[in-house]
Order: C-alpha cells, then sequence, then structure tokens
C-alpha cells in the first residue's frame, strides 16, 4: 500500500545517484556548475510538492484527550509535519469530519456541550477541535491519520519518500530547476521539455495514487452533508506555475491542463473547490 509509509516507500537511487544523473541529464557532469547542496535542495523540494499536491505520505499518531479541553494541536513531529488530518478515531471507533455551520443548525449549544467525543473539526491551520467537549481525561484514546511532509533527505546513501517507481519525477524536476539557473546558456532549451516532464510525471503520480486508494463517504445530518475522505479528494492549485495577477505566464495553461485532466474523476463543491 503506497499510502502507508510503513511499507518501504523509498527511492530506488540514494540521493547521490540522483545528483549525478541530474548533472548527466543537463551535460554537466564534468563541470562544478551545480553543487551538491543545490541539486539535493532541488530533489528534496521535489518530493514535498508531491506530498504537498497528493497528500500521499501518511502517518498516525496517537493523541490523549483532556476533560473540559476541546481544542488542541496538530501532530507536528519534526520528522513529517502534518498537512491535513485524514481520518480520526476515538477508542478505535471512528470519528466524524464536521463543520461549525452545521454544528450550529443542530445544536445551538454546541460550543458547552461535553461527552463522549464524536466528532472533529479543523481550527485554522494548527489545531483540531473535539466535539462534544471530552468529558474525561484519556491517554492514547485518540488515533490520528494524517497526510505529512516527508523528512528531509541529506545523506549521500539514503533514499527519498516518493511512491514506488517515480524517482524519475524527482529527477526532471531537478533537471527543471537546473535549466532554469543555465537559462541564459544550454539550459534555455531545455526548461519547458523538463518542465512538461515534470507535469506529466505528477499528473500520472496522482493516478497512481488514486488508484491505490480507497475513498469513503461519510453521512451524516437531515441534509446528508456529506465529505468524501481519501487520498484525492480534490486537485489543488499548482501554485508555482500560475499566471501573476494580471499578467500571463506561458506555465498557467499547463497547470490549468493538469487540474481540468484531474477534476473529473473527483468531486467538486461549488465554484471548483475540493470536496
Amino acid at each position: 500500500d503506497i499510502l502507508n509509509p510503513a511499507y518501504s516507500p523509498r527511492s530506488i537511487w540514494t540521493l547521490l545517484e540522483l545528483r549525478d544523473r541530474v548533472r548527466g541529464k543537463l551535460a554537466l557532469r564534468s563541470t562544478s556548475f551545480i553543487g551538491d547542496d543545490e541539486a539535493t535542495d532541488w530533489l528534496n523540494e521535489a518530493q514535498v510538492e508531491i506530498a504537498r499536491i497528493w497528500k500521499w505520505f501518511r502517518q498516525t499518531i496517537l493523541a490523549s484527550t483532556v476533560a473540559a479541553q476541546a481544542e488542541y494541536n496538530l501532530p507536528q513531529p519534526a520528522a513529517a509535519r502534518c498537512l491535513s488530518i485524514e481520518e480520526m478515531f476515538y477508542d478505535d471507533l471512528e470519528i466524524q469530519f464536521l463543520r461549525p455551520e452545521q454544528l450550529s443548525r443542530y445544536q445551538g449549544n454546541w460550543r458547552t456541550e461535553t461527552g463522549r467525543p464524536w466528532g472533529w473539526m479543523v481550527r485554522g491551520d494548527h489545531a483540531y477541535r473535539l466535539y462534544p467537549i471530552p468529558d474525561a481525561s484519556t491517554a492514547n484514546i485518540l488515533s490520528i491519520i494524517y497526510s505529512a511532509l516527508p523528512p528531509e533527505v541529506t545523506a549521500p546513501e539514503d533514499k527519498f519518500y516518493i511512491p514506488h517507481g517515480w524517482d524519475t519525477a524527482l529527477m526532471h524536476y531537478a533537471c527543471w530547476q537546473g535549466s532554469i539557473k543555465d537559462a541564459h546558456g544550454e539550459g534555455s532549451r531545455r526548461v519547458d521539455l523538463f518542465e512538461r516532464l515534470w507535469l506529466r510525471d505528477l499528473k500520472m503520480i496522482g493516478e497512481d495514487v488514486h488508484d491505490a486508494a480507497e475513498p469513503h463517504v461519510a453521512s451524516f445530518g437531515a441534509e446528508n452533508l456529506r465529505r468524501v475522505t481519501g487520498p484525492w479528494p480534490y486537485v489543488p492549485a499548482y501554485t508555482n506555475i500560475q499566471a501573476p495577477p494580471g499578467g500571463k505566464s506561458r506555465n498557467a495553461s499547463a497547470a490549468r491542463n493538469l487540474q481540468d485532466r484531474f477534476l473529473p474523476r473527483v468531486h467538486r463543491r461549488p465554484g471548483g473547490g475540493g470536496a
């Protein structure tokens, strides 16, 4: 299961091998134009982008409740910082994702109600809230599955955290960045090529992650409000290639094509957002 990093989701090539392949693709093996630190940064950027966009890198953490405390910080271990909570379980039973406006329709005093939690909601970008407010302090009663940023790779013999078989995506991203750096030389002819290869890889990684997932739908309330959970609920804007306000970018159409080819397969909320 590529959605569980405990099952060897590591690159085939090491950091050392990938740096060498990037220089080889750019015909720069015999020069010092691209330093080791620079190539390492680009390769780590690529694995972060893959994790951020497709949210495939999952972690599970145990958390405790405190009586009369509603809000808690998101899990932020140094090696796997939280992007978003995907699922939450209280005493091994799944609890539902909620929104404040939904609760306000059905339960006017929900902000002060206490009991056994059966729902959770996001509070800003750093915390979550349990509903009802826990009426007991219990150690490690919560099991939280969240998508995370993978650890940075720095050791030459270490391998990257990516879905199986996608070493080339890291290489193409780093070659794209190297070509941008060399844009006044031979790299000017390679910038568009490696950008297209990176975007193609990014799309195909999303399809692999989607095929490996088992999304499920939670329904609740009289209005039968729904939330699709899983690793591929929406395609976010690819911020690195958006046109500036009032301007144009030759890559903006590539971003739109990337989204248009993905979005028909998933739920969209009105206005083009996620489910």
